[in-house]
């Protein structure tokens, strides 16, 4: 699914910068340079099907790592026109593993350093940065209620992923329309029925649903995409993929519990 990923980038990109940073003693500037190299000596580092991170380095003033997006996946203008969204994803995944975390926090204190993700298009080149302060960190780590309300977190990224909409995903096959509708997020797909024929998709509905299933278990070893479903989890809502047919406006669901 094409560009459905864009705020997720970020949190995939946070949760690698808590499990890469490690730290038992203190450390200053010169330190936490010196960390930045040890972890890009790993680089590149893929961060699933957006990207990957490309280097490492402190600048001074951030830890920054630098990530290529592969923009069939990744709007860049849904992160450069959502700010606020895209951080609170990021304080989401980075606090999300508190002893990582933790030793992360305490070198960036020591250097009174905050964190910075510059991201390049694959295809065009273009850059979209992102910068959280060290006071921005240090001020969610005291006060972790300030964290979005998960409802509100989803349906944000929800009704975001919803302007981008229509998208062709593969031939014949658009995505019309993302909306939470009671317990589940829907993602609403019109088939052209001269390519496809819905009758048959849901007397088969078995095997399509065992392909479905398939995708969910690539998507949890996916970092942005098991960064979407644990979204999902948060707010406790399940996702139902729903296929309507262009001409007969006949329907199938197929669900996917989380």
């Amino acid at each position: 699914m094409k560009k459905v990923y864009s705020l997720f980038l970020l949190m995939a990109t946070l949760a690698f910068v808590a499990v890469s940073c490690k730290s038992d003693s203190d450390r200053a500037k010169n330190e936490l340079e010196k960390m930045a190299k040890e972890a890009n000596e790993d680089c590149p580092f893929s961060i699933g099907m957006v990207g990957e991170i490309t280097s490492i380095e402190f600048d001074g003033k951030n830890l920054v790592f630098y990530a290529s997006a592969d923009e069939d996946f990744v709007d860049l203008d849904v992160l450069e026109q959502n700010p606020e969204l895209a951080k609170e994803g990021a304080f989401q995944s980075l606090f999300s593993n508190a002893d990582n975390t933790k030793k992360l926090m305490e070198e960036l204190e020591k250097a009174n350093a905050g964190l910075r993700v510059v991201y390049k298009g694959q295809t065009s080149g273009r850059t979209v940065s992102f910068t959280i302060s060290y006071d921005e960190l240090k001020k969610r780590s005291d006060n972790p209620s300030e964290a979005m309300d998960p409802d509100e977190f989803l349906e944000q990224n929800v009704r975001v992923t919803n302007n981008q909409c229509p998208v062709a995903v593969e031939t014949g096959i658009v995505m019309q329309e993302v909306f939470v509708e009671g317990s589940n997020v829907v993602y609403l797909y019109s088939m052209d029925e001269d390519l496809y024929d819905i009758d048959q998709m849901n007397e088969n509905r078995s095997e399509a649903q065992a392909l479905l299933d398939d995708e969910i278990r690539n998507l949890e070893r996916d970092p942005a995409g098991k960064s979407f479903l644990d979204a999902c989890r948060n707010a406790h809502k399940n996702i139902i993929y729903r296929y309507v047919g262009s001409a007969s406006g006949k329907s199938v669901d197929f669900f996917v519990n989380l």
